[in-house]
């Protein structure tokens, strides 16, 4: 017979805690039984109450204190002399850990745990060096330039830079011989009210060069043998105009003109405000702008006049 159903039949839990010989003392049905370790602890165990037709049964047929038999089957055998026969009842509590606590636990050690392993791998790992603040220039072919032989400077008369950042005055053209200056510029500054005087809307003309960045300007004329007006205008705008744009609007003033093709340059034909036969052009170089002027009372110019007047100037930029 199994544990379990001796505990079902007898309603007695039986637990043995030391390994030496253990009394144990049965009271009456439904009472309660204190089982003594003699030697070092006492359990205190706890007897179910008996069921009535078993009781009945066993109170008609007593057995004899000592009976293993009987106390193997659950029979009371009586209670010794000294023993007592109530004892208060202290039911087990069992511990119940709950999910929620395990999950927790599981979580936080699983945090730990990581940052553990993480540092500890990095920790053997050598440090790695942090890039350097200063960018690397790029390599070049140890030849020229870049091996710190740097070439020789061209002449000042040479150094396209240099000329148009100079005095524009002595960039215009000499006059040409038998030529009369008059009341023309010869060689001068002039300023931005002057320029602007030659235009039909002067306002509009001095506020669009202002807009421009005109930064100077120089002029000088003559008129030749032959009777024809030749004026020559240097202006030099600010490094982000485009000067290329100044050409857009000429060709609107009247006929076109051929130019130069080795010039980057447009003209036209027409009568200016003075009733003149006039001839204009616009050649540009760099941040310059170059303006012409061909012009007679009784006849019309030959483009030829100044295709050659344009090819001498600019050969001079």
């Amino acid at each position: 017979m199994s544990e379990n159903e001796n505990e079902n039949q007898s309603g007695i839990a039986t637990e043995v805690v030391a390994t030496e010989t253990v009394t144990e003392v049965v009271a009456d049905a439904g009472a309660e039984v204190v089982t003594e370790d003699v030697a070092t602890e006492t359990v205190t165990e706890v007897a179910f109450e008996a069921p009535s037709e078993f009781a009945a049964d066993v109170s008609a047929n007593p057995a004899e204190p000592g009976d293993p038999t009987a106390f193997a089957a659950g029979i009371p055998t009586g209670i010794p002399d000294g023993v007592p026969t109530e004892i208060p009842a202290e039911p087990k509590t069992r511990r119940r850990i709950k999910s929620r606590s395990l999950f927790v636990g599981a979580l936080v050690l699983g945090v730990l745990g990581g940052a553990g392993t993480g540092y500890a791998v990095q920790s053997s790992r050598p440090p790695t060096p942090l890039p350097s603040l200063i960018a690397q220039h790029p390599a070049y072919a140890p030849v020229g330039v870049y091996a710190g032989v740097a070439p020789s400077p061209l002449p000042s008369s040479q150094d396209d830079l240099t000329l148009t950042d100079g005095d524009l005055t002595k960039l215009l053209m000499p006059t040409p011989s038998g030529a009369s200056v008059g009341d023309s510029w010869d060689h001068e500054w002039i300023g931005l009210v002057d320029d602007a005087a030659l235009c039909d809307d002067q306002k509009y003309c001095f506020t669009q060069d202002l807009i421009d960045g005109i930064s100077a300007l120089a002029d000088t004329g003559w008129t030749t043998k032959s009777g024809y007006y030749e004026e020559i205008r240097i202006l030099r705008f600010a490094p982000q105009y485009q000067t290329g744009s100044f050409l857009q609007g000429v060709s609107a003033d009247g006929s076109p003109v051929t130019t130069p093709a080795d010039l980057n340059a447009t003209g036209v034909e027409y009568k200016d405000a003075y009733d003149a036969n006039t001839d204009y052009a616009v050649a540009t170089h760099g941040d310059l702008v170059v303006e012409f002027w061909v012009s007679s009372y009784t006849r019309t110019p030959n483009p030829s006049l100044i295709n050659a007047l344009m090819t001498q100037q600019m050969a001079r930029l």
